[in-house]
């Protein structure tokens, strides 16, 4: 308690002592919930820390954000009321966590996407719709907005207000989003979609695939994007020109994504990348976990997280992994509801919430399973815990490809678990010592930074507050796919090459011909 307090006194100390030349930042991410959410309150944290004043917006199903011990304290919050009771909000929310289990869920939120995000364009048209909270956003003149790349709503605000433009990617793996906005440049071959995530170094028929996927991905957000026209026609913003090319104008991207985890890729000056903003050291527990940790002794303790948005498995599973930990001499943390009918071996330590970061920088440590999540991969990363990824849905395939390319651990198809196989995965990777070397030496590359991300992104926000980002404009963006990719140039080249071949071989044709006539006539001239 006192060192959050201590915490609360430097922020507003130093916001304090920085007004004289404070900026006005929007942040509008998702909903006001979630991992999204979070990750962009690290950098408002960090934007306060560094004297400039932070407005959140979000939706009043999650107003209890508002109350924050916290943020409270140190963001103004400006929320605005969905145009159907909050407590449907929250069932739809809660129905796509009791489905993401299913086989087919994946497939079936790919297929219907526009049906699944038709409920997102009505909050964005609420939010509109209310002058007053409009004219407050008006009067308090901010200069950036950051805006959350899966919120289109949060790009027609920034417009509406007129101010700088900072697009955040929370998702892993979306590289084609630096390449749509940014002119980062397009590299299917050794960099994968940003939803089967092959190998960065694929084979053939891999390349194949991530290429057809790349263009699937492309039209795919063409689509999401023009799902706010709608919007555009009612309120008159951005009318003179398409959402995509609005979103390719933005000043700075911010990219949740770092080499030492993710894709090597070579990104333009404009594109910033910020992985693991919630990454922090861990404060101690509370005494009760913390003795339950130690009485673990040399065999450790493994942690079973769930996400932010899927927080419950099924039942079948509960009880799989239930009778997998009782054969364990591992200690076990795992979140899981209170009301959970699961039968739990001695061993065994529930909690409806868990302090992951802080659990996961405890020393007795030794595995880290969950579903698959950014900032719990970065989390993981950061304190050099090896980890056993449940990729459920979204970008958490991705992230469980990565985990396993890079060495840290391993994944297991949620569909096809067994007891055995998952006793397996966890056997393999808790007595092979190259999982727990691996992410200790990424963990130590990693935290060897002259910042924190959550620093580094703060830092470039201000930069644009001050600069603009259009200096660090790629020329790229200007350039058709065609140009860009030098189809023009070969094609030209192919046309120059075959006129020369061509005129070579008539020269060369008409040479021998020429030969011929001769020879021909000389022998006629001999034999007369």
């Amino acid at each position: 308690m006192e060192r959050r307090t201590v915490k609360i006194c430097l922020i507003v100390l130093v916001s304090c002592l920085s007004l004289t030349s404070a900026g006005n930042v929007l942040i509008s991410v998702t909903l006001g919930e979630g991992s999204h959410y979070m990750a962009s309150t690290a950098i408002g944290e960090a934007l306060v820390r560094r004297g400039h004043n932070v407005t959140v917006l979000i939706g009043n199903a999650h107003e209890h954000r508002a109350k924050h011990p916290v943020h409270s304290k140190i963001f103004n919050f400006e929320i605005y009321t969905y145009p159907e009771p909050v407590e449907k909000v929250r069932e739809r929310m809660e129905k796509v966590s009791s489905q993401a289990f299913e086989k087919e869920f994946q497939f079936d939120m790919i297929w219907n996407f526009t049906n699944v995000l038709a409920p997102y364009v009505n909050y964005c048209r609420s939010a509109f719709r209310d002058r007053e909270l409009m004219g407050r956003l008006e009067r308090a003149k901010f200069d950036v907005t950051i805006l959350d790349v899966t919120w289109m709503c949060s790009v027609l605000i920034s417009e509406h207000l007129n101010t700088a433009n900072v697009l955040f990617n929370p998702m892993a793996a979306q590289y084609y989003v630096a390449e749509m906005m940014a002119g980062a440049p397009f590299l299917p071959a050794v960099i994968p979609d940003g939803i089967l995530c092959p190998p960065q170094k694929m084979t053939f028929f891999q390349r194949v695939k991530n290429v057809l996927l790349v263009f699937a991905l492309r039209r795919l957000f063409s689509i999401f994007a023009n799902m706010v026209y709608p919007i555009q026609e009612e309120f008159n913003i951005l009318m003179d020109r398409s959402m995509q090319d609005y979103m390719s104008e933005v000043e700075l991207l911010l990219m949740s994504m770092d080499p030492v985890i993710d894709y090597v890729v070579p990104f333009p000056p404009a594109v910033v990348e910020v992985g693991g903003l919630l990454t922090r050291p861990a404060n101690p527990l509370d005494k009760d976990l913390d003795d339950f940790m130690n009485s673990s002794g040399d065999d450790g303790v493994i942690i079973l997280s769930l996400g932010t948005y899927v927080k419950v498995m099924p039942q079948r599973l509960n009880d799989l992994f239930a009778s997998v930990f009782a054969k364990l001499p591992q200690k076990v943390v795992w979140q899981l509801p209170d009301n959970s009918t699961t039968t739990l071996s001695p061993n065994i330590r529930t909690m409806g919430w868990l302090p992951q970061n802080d659990l996961l920088g405890h020393p007795k440590t030794k595995l880290f399973i969950y579903q698959g999540g950014n900032n719990g991969l970065y989390e993981a990363l950061y304190h050099g815990v090896p980890t056993l990824v449940l990729p459920v849905f979204a970008d958490q395939l991705c992230v469980a490809s990565r985990v396993l390319e890079k060495g840290m651990g391993s994944y297991l198809d949620i569909h096809t678990l067994t007891a055995e196989g998952v006793y397996d995965a966890i056997k393999m990777i808790l007595s092979n010592n190259t999982y727990a070397e691996t992410a200790k030496r990424l963990s130590a590359i990693y935290r060897d930074r002259p910042e924190t991300p959550a620093e580094r992104a703060a830092y470039w926000v201000e930069h644009v507050m001050k600069f603009g980002g259009k200096y660090m404009e790629s020329p790229a963006k200007h350039l058709s796919f065609i140009q860009l990719s030098l189809l023009d140039v070969y094609a030209f080249l192919i046309f120059c090459l075959i006129v020369v071949v061509a005129v070579i071989f008539l020269s060369c044709r008409c040479v021998f011909r020429c030969c011929g006539a001769m020879c021909k006539g000389g022998s006629k001239k001999k034999k007369d």
